[in-house]
């Protein structure tokens, strides 16, 4: 459910209305709270993130992102401050200006909210 929920959250940092910003950025805070206590992300349950069995990218520079993402995907992974920054930061390979700005802001405040944890720093300069 969380993967669901982070696009809208992250894009509600950006509304115009103090109120719904505020609640965004609660939120967020909220989430990475929750995934920091652990876990399981069960991402082959989340609608929508299946993999075109029928890619054709053999012997392409993309073909070795393409096996990573796959394996990506479909696992399950412990759920952690690393993971949750992991799934906020893919708002950063957004097809618009706007997802992208809204990223950026949330990444920026949950670094500041998160700053303390000790496995946060690793996910800061990897």
């Amino acid at each position: 459910m969380i993967t669901i929920l982070i696009p809208e959250a992250v894009l509600g940092t950006k509304e115009p209305s103090e109120k719904a910003r505020l609640a965004a950025f609660d939120f967020l805070v909220a989430m990475g709270n929750k995934m920091s206590e652990g876990g399981v992300v069960r991402r082959d349950k989340v609608e929508g993130m299946e993999v075109d069995e029928d890619i054709q990218m053999e012997g392409t520079p993309v073909a070795g992102f393409v096996r990573k993402l796959r394996v990506l995907i479909h696992g399950a992974v412990q759920g952690s401050i690393e993971e949750y920054m992991t799934m906020v930061a893919a708002g950063l390979t957004g097809v618009t200006p706007h997802m992208i700005s809204a990223s950026v802001t949330a990444i920026s405040r949950l670094v500041f909210e998160f700053k303390g944890m000790p496995r946060l720093s690793l996910w800061c300069t990897q």
